[in-house]
């Protein structure tokens, strides 16, 4: 399963509000990598991190070979619309090469670091650069193209809000600029060459 797989799945659901429990059944399905996914609301510090993801080996029984189970974690005090970004901003780390995971303590505390300095291009790391296409990849899948055509006109002639967009989507009003203007276009045409 790829990331245009997700998102064409994504792009063929009613809305306006996609499930990130969906999206993440699908993952389990049909991800080669990805044989269960979970959700855990914990007490995280929000100044360093909203939620991360964390992989363990599991098996159904003695007989069953392992699979992989990618533990989503979030800080149980966010609201819904940022439960549902940071859930599915995380689960999107399932499409991450193993030279883009923070898998190790130190990969985490070189990222939190590296977000913190905000290094210049040429000297990022795979880990930081997978962090914003992490980002870019919930927005395209919590508002594909079927959902955002149904909004992007009346949003941008200003007879709905941010605000609005976000309620009906379910998402944190900070991220509607983004899924609403060209910047969005030119992501996609990056993360969905062809789509």
């Amino acid at each position: 399963m790829t990331f245009a797989d997700l998102y064409a799945y994504a792009n063929g659901l009613p809305g306006p509000e996609i499930s990130v429990r969906l999206l993440a059944a699908h993952v389990s399905a049909h991800h080669a990598e990805v044989g269960d996914v979970h959700f855990w609301p914990v007490d995280l510090d929000t100044a360093v991190s909203l939620g991360h993801i964390l992989y363990e080996n599991d098996r159904d029984s003695a007989y069953e070979p392992e699979y992989r189970v990618a533990n989503i974690r979030f800080h149980r005090g966010l609201n819904r619309c940022w439960r549902r970004y940071v859930c599915c901003k995380e689960l999107m780390h399932v499409f991450d090469d193993e030279d883009q995971r923070t898998n190790t303590r130190d990969k985490f505390l070189g990222l939190l670091n590296e977000l913190e300095t905000t290094p210049p291009p040429g000297l990022r790391t795979p880990m930081y650069e997978s962090e914003f296409r992490a980002q870019w990849m919930a927005m395209m899948v919590l508002c594909p193209d079927s959902i955002r055509e149904k909004y992007k006109a009346d949003w941008e002639a200003k007879v709905i809000t941010d605000y609005d967009v976000a309620s009906a989507l379910r998402i944190p009003e900070a991220a509607v600029r983004n899924l609403m203007g060209p910047i969005f276009d030119i992501s996609k045409a990056v993360l969905l060459p062809g789509v």
